[in-house]
C-alpha cells in the first residue's frame, strides 16, 4: 500500500487521483504542504486551468496574499470572520471583476488567461488623476506601472515640452512605466494627464513578482517593449535621413 513511500509521494499520488476524477467540487485540505510557496502558486494556477468548471475549496492555515482566490473566509473558533462577509465579499468581488475586465481589455494582457488576469488584478489599485496632474515626474523612483482605462495622458521630456515622438500619447488600454520598473530605474520622462485619467496602478514589487512567477506575462511585456524599441529605432533613422537630406 505504499507504506515505504515518503509523505510527499503519498501527497502527490492522492492529489493526482483526485484530479483524474475531474470532480464538480474538489476540497484540498492542507494539500501540497511540502511544496515551496512559489511552487504551490504555480500548481494552483495550473489546477484552475485544468479544471475551469470545478469549484475548488482550499483549506489552509494561511494563504499567500498574492494568490488569485475568489472569496476568502477565515474561520475562528467555529465562526466566520475576516473578509468574505456578504456585503464586503460582494463589494470586493465586484471590484475584482472590474479590474479583471480592465486588464483583459488592454492589448498587452489580451492573451492572458483569466487566472493570470486575476493575479494581476490582486496586485492592482485604482487611481484617478485630474487634467494637468502628473502621474509621475522625470527622476522619480519607479514605484509602479500604470494602465490607463479612461482619459488621455502624455509623456513629456523636461526642457523640451514640444518634442514630438512616437507613442508619447497614452490612451486607454496602454500600460506605461513598466520598463522602468523592470529595470529598477528612475523615470526618464514626465507623464501628465491631458484630461481626467482613471486607471490601474500595479505596484513595482507586485509586478516584478508576477513576472517572476508567470512566463506568459513576462513574454507579453518583452514583446511590447521590443515593439516600442523597434519603433523608436525606426524614428531615429528617419530623423537622421532627413538631416542628411
Amino acid at each position: 500500500a505504499g507504506s515505504n513511500l515518503p509523505q510527499y509521494a503519498h501527497e502527490r499520488i492522492s492529489f493526482t487521483r483526485a484530479l483524474i476524477k475531474r470532480p464538480d467540487i474538489l476540497v484540498l485540505d492542507h494539500v501540497l504542504t511540502s511544496a515551496e510557496p512559489a511552487e504551490r502558486i504555480e500548481i494552483r494556477a495550473r489546477l484552475r486551468a485544468l479544471l475551469p468548471e470545478t469549484t475548488i475549496l482550499h483549506l489552509e492555515p494561511r494563504l499567500e496574499p498574492r494568490e488569485a482566490f475568489d472569496p476568502v473566509f477565515e474561520i475562528a473558533k467555529g465562526r466566520l470572520s475576516g473578509s468574505g462577509g456578504p456585503d464586503e465579499g460582494d463589494t470586493a468581488q465586484s471590484d475584482l471583476a472590474r479590474k479583471v475586465r480592465a486588464l483583459g481589455d488592454a492589448e498587452l494582457f489580451a492573451g492572458l488567461s483569466r487566472s493570470q488576469l486575476r493575479v494581476l488584478a490582486f496586485a492592482s489599485d485604482w487611481f484617478e488623476t485630474p487634467a494637468g496632474g502628473y502621474l509621475f515626474h522625470e527622476g522619480d523612483e519607479a514605484d509602479g506601472a500604470y494602465l490607463v482605462t479612461e482619459g488621455t495622458a502624455e509623456l513629456v521630456m523636461q526642457g523640451a515640452p514640444d518634442l514630438d515622438f512616437d507613442n508619447r500619447i497614452v490612451r486607454p488600454g496602454r500600460l506605461i512605466g513598466d520598463l522602468s520598473v523592470i529595470r529598477s530605474e528612475k523615470r526618464h520622462l514626465d507623464l501628465v494627464a491631458r484630461e481626467p485619467v482613471t486607471g490601474l496602478r500595479i505596484g513595482a514589487d507586485e509586478l516584478r513578482d508576477v513576472i517572476a512567477h508567470d512566463p506568459a506575462i513576462a513574454v507579453s511585456l518583452l514583446q511590447t517593449v521590443s515593439g516600442y524599441l523597434i519603433g523608436a529605432a525606426g524614428q531615429l533613422r528617419e530623423m537622421k535621413r532627413r538631416e542628411e537630406g
